[in-house]
């Protein structure tokens, strides 16, 4: 017979194999925290709905939510994991519990109408305490709509200014696909100036200082520029993505499947099965519209001297 402890830890062997290591971090957080306590020394086979009761109704009376979800989707891949792989026990006890589960409301991440985001540039030169490299990594952000961990752990290689394109990695990837960005020509041109100006790296944001354990910038460094605004919980760097997605969607311009794969969204339903089209050429299309548009927002952002060799 095998415990519950005993098949996670046989199952997260190979699930963490397949994740980034922080995803692998947060499932065995969740595991030791929430779930082993309560049923990881049971024997699977012996593991009811009634044992399972008390971990969800905790985390339900505590508001946690999200946790709530994702604590039921590990219980029920181990359980399944236990019927296919391991064979000892026969049915999954989590099933019938998900549909009573409360409710998460995803909160999205907070972003400022257009015509206020000059003013928060302005204010984030004036008030930010930016260096210039961490200027321009927040600009490639509010360019390409990336999220902030695919920016900062770029790397020169992955750059190809002849053919356009930043091809980002599936390892760095939320959805663990390679991901093709179309360059506009102002982010060629603030990358060309800025590779003159930075250190000999193979990362294009090298780390700042000699604390930082890993050899690139930290991102926090963006966010604490922002929070010295007045557009502090107003706007994320996060939020950044909304803003692209919702000016391409309110301008009408585009097709809804090209805005999504801008995003690095999966494309749901049966266009997303069928249609493997990857709209390059109206993607490179929608960022150099959308730069037309950064570049009024963020005049003077980074002074000409700044990244001047």
């Amino acid at each position: 017979m095998k415990t519950f402890d005993q098949c996670f830890s046989a199952h997260f062997e190979t699930y963490k194999k397949s994740v980034q290591k922080q995803t692998g971090d947060a499932r065995l957080g969740i595991f030791l925290n929430h779930i082993s306590p309560v049923i990881g020394r049971l024997n699977m086979d012996e593991i009811r709905v009634q044992q399972l009761r008390p971990i969800f109704d905790k985390l339900e009376h505590q508001g946690k939510t999200k946790t709530l979800h994702k604590t039921h989707e590990i219980i029920s891949q181990i359980f399944d994991y236990g019927i296919v792989i391991e064979e000892c026990c026969e049915v999954n006890p989590a099933h019938p519990i998900k549909r009573f589960l409360a409710k998460h409301v995803e909160v999205n991440h907070p972003f400022l109408d257009e015509s206020q985001i000059p003013k928060l540039f302005t204010q984030i030169r004036s008030k930010g305490r930016l260096s210039v490299q961490a200027k321009v990594a927040l600009l490639l952000i509010t360019y390409t709509a990336v999220r902030c961990n695919e920016a900062v752990k770029a790397k020169w290689q992955e750059f190809d200014f002849e053919s356009r394109l930043w091809s980002i990695p599936a390892a760095r990837m939320k959805m663990r696909n390679d991901h093709l960005v179309p360059l506009s020509k102002p982010v060629i041109d603030l990358l060309k100036s800025w590779k003159l100006k930075s250190k000999n790296s193979k990362y294009v944001f090298p780390k700042l200082n000699i604390s930082n354990k890993h050899d690139y910038m930290q991102s926090w460094c963006l966010s604490r520029a922002i929070s010295h605004t007045e557009f502090y919980k107003r706007q994320t760097v996060h939020g950044l993505r909304q803003r692209f997605s919702t000016s391409c969607y309110e301008s009408n311009l585009w097709r809804d499947a090209a805005i999504e794969l801008c995003l690095a969204h999966k494309i749901g339903g049966v266009v997303g099965v069928y249609n493997k089209a990857k709209y390059l050429e109206e993607r490179r299309k929608i960022m150099q519209w959308y730069a037309d548009n950064v570049q009024i927002w963020t005049k003077g952002f980074i002074a000409d001297s700044e990244l001047s060799a």
